[in-house]
Parts: structure tokens; sequence; C-alpha cells
């Protein structure tokens, strides 16, 4: 909405308008009614090219001042005869404005207006011309010659604002009863039938103006989504596309396709031309190498300094089998060079890659396996056999026994691996899955196998197999089902019919996740419930097209979030793979390739990850979880957190969901989406505080104590304060100034307690409710505390001085308030609440509320829609910003201090209900969290923008 300005002097200074009549007919069904009656005061003539702004904010001004004014786009039909409705309000308009713009002037561009002044002319005879900075003269209309001329600077055009002399001069012309006056005179006397034709008509004509007003809008939101989901390998396009739509409109709507844009643009970081054929690969335990490589050539990647290091030649004719790093950073090759016989196993080790004598097997190596601490090798030969050797620190191997030397026969190994302690080796073939147990100094045993036919699996596959995260069972997939067993005795816990399965993959988190012909299946692990389908939260069967990278592995990221599923458009002339996020199924992020990618690892929790694709090249993506950071947590659910006033480091309080002992707290940088370190401590989280400076550290209200830690990020916490014992049946309840070391503390029936990390004091405040405290709330300086109670009279919010103990501000309410936010001055206080319903049959309806404490007085309040209370509310630290939930979408409003209204400013969907918002200093970004992790929202336009530039633009490798 164009709003009107105030001056002093010559500066335009932006404002609220005069207040408008309370019941104003000039909109709607009212509005043509009154011109069919009586006409216009005023018609407005304008060149659109340079004149619309000004005559939008003219009209704005006039109408203001209860005058009915015709300005073509508000009062044209779209289904009525251009010309004659012109030519009608022209008769019937007691005044005419005309708009004298250069191109208004101009005798090819202006024959509209100078149409207009002629028709009018015919009937009337008012005329004012504003004339900007003297273009027009009484020769360039000479119809208007004698008539009132107001001269306008071309400064009053950008920002449009009409001049104060203008407005006063056209305000002296209005000697003429108001058309809106005398439409209220008629009006009281319409009837009953002509009332509900008003009705009808004004939902008709409303729903007309709001669609045309979003027509174009969606129109270039659906494009820009079109592009995103048609054409997935170009999601650069869509962001060029949102970009401009944002910029045209700078509207809250036009933000959304370029944020969806965003979340599926990942940027490259770093693109490597190798020599080397990527056919297999793999990544040291520290992230920073990878080895790939197949026929003649090995080579090394350092994905720090994002250049090749080793080129490593081979013999002619020898292609490397597999590839492996141990422990130590060395890297293992199996190779074979034909047409000899046996294997090559060469380990290059050091800062140099210095290779060793090879050690060189008499069998044709077709799959190795290395345990996790590196002191176990075991490689599959085609002729079904299984060596298993102890690795020496000197790079020397010993036998440890040959597995299944023909007594039951396997054919080609094609699936072996060790638990991550060694102990346990999983062998697969076309003809058997095995379990052996490994032991130093001994012979390794069979603990439970099954032979299979060409009927239990594909020819020449082996079964899928997988150890799960803790070591306690494996599991495999054959005969139309997974069996899930118990690793020590081979025992069967449970079976899962399912049909074929491609892959199997158990994630840190505890998903259990199979690749079948017709999508992705999902359980999850419940303690003692063995493994549970996630119904509702499968993944559709589109994104899981193409072939899986790594053979027969499901790509799974370190931190067990994130899938990595590969696509082909049609022709194979477009490769992609889409990061989808495994407890939602949602896409997170999308990267583009001009080849097949034939591997992908991840470079960490959510920093960023590397493909080898078939033309060679390894590819360096950076920021998995997108620039706007997001937290995952998928089994353990966010109980509170905090950020700092940069929006750039988190402490999240979660809570294991079936085993609540205690509350794990983790450190977040919020730039990348790391996760830093995880603590623990006892008992329940109620409150938490990030300290700003070099400490950096961390204090922790639980509801029997304070508790902290130094550094970021920092140690174990240590308790540093018990709180008072409760009494009067109340459970304690604590609060932490965010600005501050202050604390607050209820533990009783109207008993509050104040201090910092060292004391607490009793608050001596007279007139507090005898009841329990249910929530507290600090100001960021710890000055001014807000608790609300259920008191006897009903449920109430007392706002408290800490320093002088007095009550200075008290609040009914409708419901109890369990969420509530304080400005940086502690002067402004939002309460996240709730409103009666109009009918006991339906449930309670959302409402926010904005108090100014000092005056005691509600600056603005607002009903959602949705049911039920609010869960969180916050405030930045001007109290302009007001973040809320209507059911799983975070919304930002901003407060309108001269009107007192909440308008809406950006908006996020959410996994989950939210649980926890906080803004940056600068008020541009906000933190918000529902029970599934934390996400920052860029909420500024030009933030927007900067995002999609940076995107856009790929750097320089360093």
């Amino acid at each position: 909405m164009l709003r009107p300005s105030h001056r002093e002097g010559s500066n335009v200074v932006p404002g609220a308008a005069a207040a408008p009549p309370s019941q104003p007919l000039e909109t709607g069904f009212f509005a043509r009614l009154r011109a069919w009656l009586f006409g216009y005061d005023v018609f407005i003539s304008y060149k659109r090219k340079d004149g619309l702004s000004y005559a939008l904010a003219l009209e704005h001004h006039l109408r203001s001042q209860d005058l009915a004014c015709f300005r073509d786009v508000t009062e044209i039909s779209p289904s009525g005869d251009f010309p004659e409705q012109i030519e009608r309000a022209l008769r019937r308009s007691q005044l005419l404005i005309v708009v004298g713009t250069p191109l208004a002037a101009d005798p090819a561009e202006g024959k509209w207006v100078r149409r207009e002044i002629e028709t009018y002319l015919k009937h009337r005879t008012r005329v004012i011309v504003i004339n900007v900075d003297g273009t027009v003269t009484p020769e360039t209309w000479p119809g208007l010659a004698g008539k009132t001329w107001l001269v306008e600077s071309a400064q009053q055009l950008d920002p449009p604002a009409p001049a104060d002399e203008v407005l006063r001069r056209i305000e002296s012309e209005k000697d003429f009863t108001g058309r809106n006056t005398l439409a209220r005179w008629s009006v009281a006397g319409l009837s009953a039938l002509l009332v509900l034709l008003v009705a009808v008509a004004a939902g008709f004509q409303a729903r007309a103006a709001e669609s045309a007003r979003v027509a174009e809008a969606q129109a270039l939101a659906a494009t820009a989504d079109g592009v995103r989901r048609g054409r997935p390998a170009a999601p650069d396009l869509a962001v060029r596309l949102g970009l401009e739509a944002l910029r045209k409109h700078q509207g809250l709507l036009m933000e959304e396709p370029l944020r969806a844009a965003l979340t599926v643009l990942t940027p490259l970081l770093a693109d490597i031309q190798t020599d080397c054929t990527p056919h297999v690969a793999a990544l040291d335990g520290t992230g920073r190498f990878l080895a790939i490589g197949k026929s003649e050539r090995l080579c090394v990647v350092d994905l720090r300094q994002r250049k090749v290091v080793l080129t490593h030649p081979l013999e002619v004719l020898e292609d490397i089998m597999e590839l492996a790093f141990d422990r130590d950073g060395a890297l293992v090759a199996a190779t074979r060079q034909f047409p000899a016989a046996g294997t090559r196993i060469r380990v290059l080790e050091g800062t140099r890659w210095s290779e060793r004598p090879p050690i060189h097997l008499q069998v044709e190596v077709t799959r190795m396996a290395l345990s996790a601490d590196g002191r176990w090798m075991a490689v599959g030969t085609g002729e079904g056999h299984v060596a298993v050797m102890a690795r020496h620190p000197d790079g020397g191997v010993a036998f440890e026994g040959f597995i299944n030397p023909g007594a039951t026969p396997h054919k080609a190994i094609s699936a072996l691996g060790f638990d991550e302690r060694g102990e346990s080796l999983l062998v697969g073939s076309g003809s058997a899955l095995e379990v052996w147990r490994n032991r130093a100094g001994t012979q390794p045993q069979c603990i439970w196998g099954e032979p299979l036919s060409e009927d239990d699996v594909p020819p020449g596959a082996a079964p899928p197999a997988v150890f799960d995260s803790r070591r306690e069972l494996f599991i495999s997939a054959y005969r139309g089902m997974i069996g899930i067993r118990r690793l020590s005795d081979g025992a069967l816990l449970q079976q899962l019919p399912l049909a074929r399965v491609d892959a199997l993959a158990v994630t840190s988190r505890g998903w259990l996740l199979a690749h079948t012909a017709d999508g992705l299946y999902k359980a999850w692990h419940q303690p003692k419930q063995l493994f549970v389908q996630a119904d509702g939260l499968g993944f559709h069967e589109a994104y899981l097209t193409g072939t899986l990278p790594a053979g027969d592995r499901l790509p799974v990221s370190a931190d067990g979030h994130r899938l990595l599923a590969v696509h082909r458009m049609s022709g194979g002339t477009e490769h992609w793979a889409s990061l989808l996020d495994i407890g939602s199924g949602e896409e997170v992020a999308r990267f583009y390739h001009p080849q097949y990618i034939w591997h992908f690892f991840s470079l960490g929790p959510g920093s960023s990850g590397v493909t080898a694709a078939s033309d060679g090249r390894v590819r360096i993506w950076g920021d998995l979880l997108s620039r706007q950071g997001r937290t995952s947590h998928l089994l353990a659910e966010v109980a509170t957190a905090v950020a700092d006033r940069e929006a750039a480091r988190a402490v999240v309080a979660t809570r294991t969901r079936f085993l609540p002992q205690g509350t794990d707290i983790e450190l977040w940088d919020l730039r990348s989406a790391a996760r830093l370190t995880a603590l623990h401590v006892a008992g329940a989280v109620q409150a938490l505080r990030l300290r700003e400076g070099t400490d950096g550290g961390i204090d922790i209200a639980t509801r029997d104590a304070l508790w902290g830690s130094t550094g970021w990020p920092g140690g174990e916490p240590q308790k540093r304060l018990d709180f008072p014992a409760a009494s009067g049946g109340c459970s304690r309840q604590a609060a932490l100034a965010r600005g501050s070391d202050a604390l607050a503390v209820s533990v009783g029936r109207g008993r509050l307690f104040a201090g910092s990390g060292q004391a607490l004091t009793p608050l001596d405040v007279k007139d507090l409710p005898a009841s329990c405290a249910e929530s507290l709330v600090l100001a960021p300086d710890g000055r001014t505390l807000a608790a609300s109670f259920m008191s006897p009279g009903g449920p109430e919010v007392v706002v408290v001085d800490v320093s002088a103990a007095k009550v200075l501000m008290r609040t009914r309410t409708a419901y109890l308030v369990r969420s509530m936010a304080f400005s940086a001055n502690g002067h402004t206080l939002a309460l996240a609440s709730a409103v009666k319903p109009p009918s006991r049959l339906l449930n309670p309806l959302p409402a926010i509320e904005v108090w100014s404490v000092p005056e005691r007085k509600l600056r603005a309040s607002r009903t959602m829609s949705g049911t039920g209370g609010l869960s969180a509310v916050c405030l930045d630290d001007a109290g302009t910003l007001v973040g809320l939930p209507e059911g799983a979408v975070a919304e930002v409003w901003e407060l309108d201090a001269p009107g007192g209204e909440l308008r809406p400013r950006a908006t996020q969907s959410l996994m989950g209900l939210l649980d926890f918002c906080q803004f940056s200093a600068d008020g541009r970004r906000a933190v918000v969290g529902d029970s599934f992790g934390l996400r920052v929202l860029l909420l500024n336009a030009e933030d927007l923008e900067a995002e999609a530039a940076s995107r856009l633009a790929v750097p320089e490798p360093e």
C-alpha cells in the first residue's frame, strides 16, 4: 500500500497519512454504486509510462480526504468497453486533474491524455493541470488555457509524493458536495433486497480484484517453479527467474520461488580434472584425500588444497580392482595385470605417497575389505575364496586363514565387509551369504550361513547385507524379505516382507534404508521393537531413478541425515543428483553434472561433499544443507535452543525420544550447518544462554541447578549453583537473560528468586499471584522479568522490575501463556496466546499480543487461523519483528508502530510445530526451530538477492 508523506520545509518525511473515514465508501461495490448514481469528484488523467506512481500517490491522498476518484486501473471493469467507460466517467466527473509529464505532452505518446481532455471539455469546465517542471504549456493543450495551472517539481515523481502546495490548491477547488457524502445519504434508504445484492456483488468484486492483483505474481512464481521441477539439471535458471520476479515486485509472494530455487542450487567450490578414470574410488578417514583410478593409473586429490597431488602410473594393462585407506592414511590398492594371473597389493603412504614393495597374491582378487582400525584385511576371489590377513605396522601381512576353501562352494565373491572392530566378516556371492567370526591367531569360524539359488537373488548378484550401527545386528535382503539377525549367533529376530532389494544401508541415526525397484523403503529402529516401517515418510519414486553410485551401495552422508539419489534425463544429455533429507523426504540440494556420477562421498556432517564422474573430474560441492543453514535431528527431539546475536552459532538441547535420560547439548556452527561437539547434563533443560565475547561459553538451567562451560566449543558442563527447594506442589521454573548473567527461578506459590551464576536471593514482590509460575522469561538486560500464572481468577501474566522488586504490569489472558519474549530494553513484551472461540464446540484460536510495558498498553494483537495455542514467540532487539507459528509454518510479522498492526514479512515451512525462534541483532535473519532441528531464514529481499548472486557465481579454487 502506498503511504503519503508529511513534509517539513522541502524535505519529504515518510509517515502515516491522515486517518481516513472510519467507514469509507470508496471501495468495492459501494464505489461502483456511488459512481452510477452520482459520478465522481475527480478524474485523474495521466500517462502510465512516466506518471503512474505519481497518479497513485495523488489518488491515495484524495481518497483519504473522502473524495471519489476515477483512475483507469482501479475503476475500469475488465469486461466492459474501455473507451465507452472512459467517456462516461469524464461526463460524470466534477473535476479533471491532468498530470503533465513529458510523455503525456508528447503528441504520439500522449494521445489518450489529449483525447480525455477534449472529451471532458465537451461537458465540463473545471480543470487543474499539474505541470511537471514546465513540461507543458497552454499551447500544448489549447483548450486548457485559462484553467488552473500548478507547477510540480520532477523530484516529486521519484519517490512519488505530490507537493504540499499542489495538494492545498487542489483542495481549495473542492467547493462541491462530495460524492461519497451524497452516497452515504442515499445508502441509508436502500431496501433489504439492495443490501443482499450489494453483498453478493461486493464478494464478486473482491474476488475479481484479488485475482487480478496476484495473477502476474502467480504466473512468475509458476514459471520459476516449473523450471526448477521440469529441468532439474539447470536450477540456476530457476534462481534467475525467481530473482527477476523479486526485483520486479519486492513482495512476499515473489520471494517464495527464489527461496525454493535456492534450496536446490548447491554451489560448486572446485572442479578438478584428473588423468584417471574414476571407476574405483576411496576417501580417507579425515575426508581430505580422495583416491580414484581404474586402468594403468592411480590419482590422489587433496580436497583441502583442491588439486591433484599424485598421479601414480601402473603397469601396462594393470587394472585397479579395489581401493581403501587405512587408519594411518596409507592407501591400499588391489590391482590385477592382464593376462598374468594373481593380484598385487600396493601400499602408498607418507606425505610423498611413497610405495612400499608390493605384496603378490596368487589369486585374482574381486573384492577387498579393511577393518576400521586397519588391523585386518580380507580379499575375495573370482573362484569364491576369501583370505583373511593381519596387517603389520611395517606394512607386511600374515595369513590368518582361508574362508571357504571349497567345502561350501561360493561363486565369485561380490560382497565383503568387516564390522567396526574387525571381529566379524560378511561374505556374499550369488550362491551363499555367510557371517564369519574373526579372532587373532585362529582360523576364522563360520557362525551363520545360508545357501542361495538363482531364484533367491538376480543372476550374478550377491544379496545386499550390512551391519547395523550398534554392531549388534546384521541385515540382509533376499527371497522377497529383509532379515534382521543377531550378530552373536545368527538368530533371526525380525523379517520385513519386501520385493527385490538392490542395496541396503543403516545410518548412524538408526534409519534402515532399502533401495527397491519401486522406490526407497524406510524403517527406523525403536528400542525393544527392532525396525518399524516409517509410514508416511517415503520418498517419491521420481527421486530414485537412475543407477546408484558406487555400485550396490546407498550413498548416505556421514551424519546419517542425507541420501544422494542419481538421475539421468532421457537421452542421457543431462545428469544430476538430488540430496534428500532422510527424515522428511524433501529435496535439500541438487548437483548438476555434465557426465554421469560414479561416486559420492560426504565430507562431514552437513558441510560439503565430493563426487567423481565418468569424465574423470572430481567436483567439490559446498553447503549441503543450504546457505541458510539447517541443523537436523531425527531421533532426538529439540527441547530448547539459543543462538548468538549474529545467528552464526547455536546451542541446541536435545532429548532422545525413547530414552529420556538427561539432555544432550549440541554446539552448532549455523553458517556451515556443522555440529561442532556434543555435551551432556543430567535432567531436563529449561533455558540456555550463549555468552558473547572471547569466552563464548554456555550456561544451562535445568529444573534443579545451573550448569556452565567455558570456551567455544567448550568442555563438559560443570554444576555452578543448586536451585532452592520447591514448595507448595510447584515445579521449579528457570529463565536466563540472553544479554547478561542474570538468572531467575520460581520455586513455589508466589516465590521468585533472582541473581547470577554465583548466588540467588529472594525477590520480595508484593501482589504476586499466590499460585505456581508456569513459565518465566527475562529481558536480555536482566532487569525485567515476566511470569505467567494460573491464578484463581484465571490465567494472567505479571511483569516485574527485578531491581525494585515491584510489579510493572499485569494482564489477564484467555488461556495460559507458555511462551513470552522481550525486546532488548525490556520495554516491549510479546505473548504467544490464544483467544476463546465463538462456540464451545470449537477449539481455541491462536493469537499474538504485543505489549508496551512502561505504558501498560496493548500495542498490537492478531488472531491467527488454525487451532490451539502457539508454541513459541520471539522479538527482535528493536521490538518490531515478531516470530510465531501457524501450524507447521514459521511466520515473521512486522509491527507497524504508527498503526499498531502486524503485517506479514516472511514464512518458512517446517517439519513440525515451531519450538524456538530468535532474531539476529540486525533483524535481517531469524533462527527458527521445530522438534527436528533449526533453520536460519533470510528475511530481507536484498539478502535474498545477494544469496542468489553468490550461488550463481562459481568461486575460484584456493
